[in-house]
């Protein structure tokens, strides 16, 4: 399993292109997976989140890095419409 830092600067990018649309990313390194909540804030763009399924595999993508390992197969994303 990744760490937190490592976690953290793998997914600098992704964190900048949702806070231009007016999102807020939250990331936590658990046991079983990584944990992502992405928040809207006051300035969000509705239409400007894409699809849970592409920003799970962008998530993926980033945090995948083949030379160095890592499992990032377990990846648990919570959106802002999702129920608390």
């Amino acid at each position: 399993m990744l760490t937190s830092e490592q976690v953290q600067e793998r997914l600098g990018h992704v964190e900048q292109m949702l806070e231009a649309d007016g999102y807020r990313m939250v990331v936590a390194v658990e046991p079983e997976a990584i944990a992502v909540r992405i928040e809207a804030t006051s300035d969000a763009c509705a239409d400007c989140l894409i699809p849970r399924e592409l920003m799970t595999d962008i998530i993926a993508d980033a945090l995948r890095r083949p030379d160095e390992g890592g499992d990032v197969s377990a990846i648990r994303l919570r959106y802002p419409t999702d129920p608390e």
